[in-house]
């Protein structure tokens, strides 16, 4: 009998007590539908999560999702050995319908397709899974919870997924001394001895499950007063967050710590806890501060008034309060300075002068065009939409059952007369059809900006102007874009993929300027991003340079000076770029008088196309790296 497993047990992880609370509120109340949680690589995400299963009662499921799954994998399907044997369809459970009553886990979330995750978050609302394919139809319960976990540095997360679930949490505080010495103490003591590890916190686990069960059997009872669900109502209006699901899901977490304390009503503490859990991960501005005291009014009350009629103008549903509602200005700034002093995230900056950029991008939505949204096509053996089956297979190929039982089907008498076979279908290896799908590629554009010195004098303005229109049209086609900074003595990746055209606005705007020119190094940076972008994801990447040309610091000490050994840096990276047929694209920045055709002489080296930045308009450039104008081959059409 083989021995039974031991996880990491919860109770014993060291640090991450927000995340920590986050999955109790979560185990108290699985209504929050779930738990994302994104820190550095180590910081014992995928730890946590699997010790979520110490907080509840039972034995239940933990299904922990693979990248790169198939639909049929994920929903279910026809349970192929059963269908042969028997001669009629039957039902294979899909990985959702098999986390029902449990807990399902995606590691990496934020590199898993889109598609994927949306079929997954129709399954957590709904709480079934329908299965209608191949002849198949069921219905399967999927009332799971969902925990995520990645490393915000591989990619942003999908939005959806951060509008489904109820709690987020950003862990990247680095450990102190004492903890991280007691965190490799307890690792030690685990690895040698998973059962004796587990066994000394048995009692702080029993304890927990306590704490959890009670405060289940006293949830219900919980009461929450009108004045503080108005208040969690007005936070969310100032951090800018639309809809109101974030309301609800902080209405519940508020609720849930409450019960988890032994408290049968909301207090403030409650109230700045589910602000930070829920509201502050999905603020989309940073709240004004409060007016110094020292400033004159002639009416607190009237200014608060006056906000509170502005707030009710943004959101047109937010009801007005008379004067018995009303909550005053200092209870609301309050609770909210006290969730952003607790967590808040780092890259998340103040964004009032971006509102007139983002909304001329809402004006174009209304009357943009199909062509604007259309993206490549391809037939491809792996995912995508089903389209047609054939008869040749790679390593890749799924099995088309219903095909391939369509093409036996004519030939079973004779078959089992021949063969002498008591099976109801006989199937040849000729008789094998497999799926052909068709998947749409998006565009990633990966910025390759030098702004070195000579940068400073060649039109830094006018190709940050460039970026901006490149951008609007990236928004518009739903692309993704990447942004690199190379100056000094290196390169530096400013944004890793992302849909966010605001984030990449702020980044391009901030972008410094001065010191040397490092080419090879930012091109080398752009390399391994595309690179990256074609294992994990259906996106074709374009590498689109805003340079002089002008390479005069090499990537080691070497090269550092020597300009031989850094052009012989450039040949080998160009060389490794078209091998792998990434389109680029070199956006010359220098004044035609001061040129010696330097990014001319690097287009060609990247096997790429050219572009004079002071003649070209902007729209110009637009027009010339978008996905029309190259194919797959990078060659003009």
């Amino acid at each position: 009998m083989a021995s039974p497993r031991y996880s990491f047990p919860f109770a014993a992880v060291v640090g991450m007590p927000l995340a920590k609370r986050a999955l109790m509120l979560l185990a108290v109340e699985p209504r929050l539908k779930g738990l994302v949680l994104t820190g550095g690589a180590g910081t014992a995400k995928s730890v946590l999560a699997r010790g979520f299963l110490d907080l509840r009662s039972g034995d239940i499921p933990f299904i922990d999702l693979p990248l790169n799954i198939s639909d049929e994998s994920l929903l279910g399907g026809i349970d192929l050995e059963k269908t042969l044997k028997l001669g009629k369809p039957f039902t294979e459970p899909g990985l959702l319908s098999k986390a029902d009553k449990g807990v399902l886990y995606i590691d990496e979330i934020n590199l898993h397709e889109s598609r994927i995750l949306h079929l997954i978050l129709a399954a957590l609302d709904a709480g079934v899974c329908r299965v209608e394919r191949d002849g198949v139809s069921a219905v399967m319960n999927t009332n799971f919870v969902l925990i995520g976990s990645c490393d915000p540095s591989d990619g942003e997360i999908d939005a959806s997924v951060l509008n489904r679930v109820g709690l987020i949490v950003s862990d990247s505080e680095p450990l102190s001394l004492e903890h991280r010495t007691e965190l490799i103490e307890r690792q030690r003591r685990f690895t040698a001895n998973p059962e004796k590890f587990a066994k000394e916190f048995a009692k702080e686990t029993a304890l927990l499950k306590r704490n959890i069960t009670h405060a289940k059997s006293i949830l219900d009872r919980v009461e929450i007063k009108d004045e503080d669900v108005r208040r969690l109502s007005l936070a969310a209006i100032r951090f800018g967050i639309e809809g109101n699901r974030s309301d609800v899901f902080a209405t519940m977490a508020a609720r849930a710590n409450a019960a988890l304390s032994g408290r049968d009503i909301v207090s403030d503490e409650d109230l700045s806890l589910a602000v930070q859990l829920v509201l502050v991960p999905r603020a989309n501005t940073i709240p004004a501060e409060r007016q110094s005291e020292t400033q004159p009014s002639a009416n607190n009350q009237n200014d608060y008034s006056s906000d509170q009629a502005s707030d009710q103008t943004q959101t047109n549903s937010q009801p007005a309060l008379n004067d018995k509602q009303s909550i005053s200005q200092e209870e609301i700034e309050e609770l909210v300075i006290e969730a952003l002093n607790s967590e808040f995230p780092n890259d998340l900056l103040p964004l009032p002068e971006l509102s007139s950029f983002e909304n001329r991008f809402s004006r174009f939505q209304s009357g943009r065009s199909n062509r604007s949204r259309q993206h490549s096509k391809v037939l491809t053996p792996e995912r995508g939409k089903h389209v047609t089956s054939v008869a040749k297979s790679d390593h890749r190929s799924r099995l088309d059952i219903m095909a391939t039982l369509r093409a036996a089907a004519p030939y079973q008498r004779l078959r089992r007369s021949k063969a002498d076979s008591h099976s109801k279908v006989v199937i040849k290896r000729e008789d094998l059809r497999f799926k052909q799908f068709k998947q749409k590629i998006g565009s990633l554009y990966i910025f390759i900006v030098d702004t070195s010195g000579s940068m400073a004098l060649n039109r830094i303005n006018q190709a940050k102007g460039a970026i901006g229109q490149i951008l609007e049209q990236s928004y518009l086609r739903r692309d993704k874009v990447a942004l690199i900074s190379f100056r000094k003595d290196k390169a530096e990746v400013l944004l890793q993929p992302s849909q966010s055209v605001a984030l990449t606005k702020r980044s391009v705007d901030a972008l410094p300027v001065g010191g040397g020119t490092p080419l090879s190094a930012g091109l080398l940076a752009g390399l391994q991003i595309a690179e990256r972008a074609r294992r994990q994801s259906r996106l074709q990447p374009s590498l689109v340079l805003f340079t002089d040309g002008r390479a005069n610091v090499g990537m080691d000490a070497q090269s550092r000076n020597d300009r031989q050994l850094i052009q012989q840096e450039l040949n080998r990276i160009g060389e490794q770029i078209r091998m792998q047929k990434i389109p680029s694209f070199v956006i010359d920045t220098q004044l035609k008088f001061t040129s010696s055709g330097e990014g001319e002489r690097l287009a060609n080296m990247l096997g790429g196309r050219y572009v004079y930045l002071p003649r070209a308009d902007s729209q110009g450039i637009v027009r010339t790296i978008s996905p029309n104008t190259v194919d797959a081959n990078n060659a003009k059409v």
